[in-house]
């Protein structure tokens, strides 16, 4: 189930470190549609995984925003178990 309040903090970090409008950037839009290229996405992990606390594998599966977002909880949760 996707995280409301996590998805929010990530819409709001991108909307902070790379200006993309908050009102593009819903569950279903995909990391590169918001017009990022390689260089920037993996930065935006960077910034992800420093904001969270967390480390995200290289070979995630993440396609969208709430993968995004659903794997940031996953992540934080095993890391609190």
């Amino acid at each position: 189930m996707l995280s409301v309040t996590t998805f929010d903090e990530v819409v709001q970090l991108i909307h902070e470190k790379f200006g993309v409008e908050r009102d593009i950037l819903k569950p279903a839009t995909t990391l590169t549609e918001f017009g990022l290229d390689s260089l920037t996405l993996v930065e935006l992990i960077f910034a992800i995984e420093e904001h969270f606390g967390i480390e995200i594998a290289d070979d995630a599966d993440i396609k969208s925003l709430e993968d995004l977002a659903m794997l940031i909880d996953k992540l934080r949760s095993a890391k609190s178990s």
